[in-house]
């Protein structure tokens, strides 16, 4: 290129647009962007510090705008504010393995759901016992809500308190309410209850119309009982 002086005439830039020659620019090559870095599509060109532009993938743009080694874009682990009303296109929301606690009464700091096995025990044992013990769960927060069925083929020979398990601990009392299908005896209305003070089970226990209330123990069912159980509970 021809440097002849340090700015450009209308003629001159007109007669460029028509297909002329331009000859009379001075010309820093370092503040131009060479079209040979464009060849390949969403590509990034990003400042490297050195008065030059380097080629970036999207991957790797990602990867700095993140602060991660992938292309996962994290917002680099920082909390949004501000945004209005969040669409997810996707439809999900996904929350760590391990919750991450909040003491913001208006944060969403948990959520989870899955399957697990509600075990009922006499006293903690249950020595011989077999049948069906499936558990389905939602935790939102601190709030776990819990349906558990159970049917015996035996309930061996353990004895003592009958106890299911939960799958979380509880926090503090809390009721709930089962539905006897066959082979259970107890006295006036049965129930169950969490137990706060350790462990994650919840005990069944019958009420009488006097108020009279006592636990179920391995005296109330038999080798075929089947039980459907709900329960709501803090944790």
């Amino acid at each position: 290129m021809k440097i002849k002086k340090p700015f450009v005439t209308w003629e001159e830039l007109r007669g460029l647009l028509t297909g002329g020659e331009l000859e009379s620019i001075t010309h820093d090559h370092g503040q131009y962007i060479l079209h040979s870095l464009a060849d390949a599509a969403k590509d990034f060109l990003v400042a490297s510090g050195n008065n030059v532009f380097a080629k970036q993938t999207a991957a790797q743009v990602m990867a700095s705008l993140s602060g991660e080694a992938a292309a996962a874009f994290s917002f680099n682990n920082k909390n949004l504010s501000s945004v209005g009303t969040v669409d997810l296109v996707g439809g999900q929301i996904k929350f760590p393995a391990t919750a991450v606690p909040s003491g913001d009464a208006n944060t969403q700091d948990d959520f989870r759901e899955g399957t697990y096995t509600c075990q009922l025990s006499f006293a903690g044992n249950h020595v011989g016992m077999a049948g069906t013990f499936t558990g389905f769960y939602q935790k939102v927060g601190r709030v776990v809500y819990a349906e558990m069925y159970i049917s015996l083929t035996n309930k061996g020979t353990s004895v003592g308190t009958a106890l299911i398990e939960l799958p979380f601990p509880p926090a503090y009392f809390s009721s709930g309410a089962f539905n006897i299908n066959a082979a259970i005896t107890y006295t006036g209305t049965p129930g169950c209850v969490t137990n706060p003070f350790g462990g994650t089970t919840m005990g069944l226990r019958q009420c009488t119309e006097a108020g009279n209330v006592s636990a179920l123990t391995n005296v109330n069912f038999a080798n075929n009982s089947s039980v459907v159980l709900t329960c709501l509970y803090y944790v």
